[in-house]
């Protein structure tokens, strides 16, 4: 996201904030407070939030994921890449 956002990846080291703009920009939902309280419905519904939006974001910045559906799916694309 950074890269997209700002045109760079940052260094070896990076510090949260580098990142935390683009992420907020983004919409995506902040997991670090349910996740530090221990509140494990709240963290799997805004993790849910999170897929949601960051599928959204790749859509509309042109990135393709391969998304796969189950094992049958998974051994396919693998055998595509690397056939034996």
């Amino acid at each position: 996201m950074n890269k997209v956002e700002n045109g760079f990846y940052g260094t070896d080291f990076n510090m949260l904030s580098e990142y935390s703009e683009a992420y907020e920009k983004a919409g995506f939902p902040d997991l670090l407070k349910p996740a530090s309280r221990g509140d494990l419905v709240e963290l799997a519904r805004q993790t849910q939030q999170l897929d949601k939006k960051a599928r959204e974001w790749f859509k509309n910045h042109s990135i393709e994921l391969n998304i796969l559906r189950n094992e049958e799916e998974l051994r396919q694309f693998l055998i595509q890449r690397d056939p034996m």
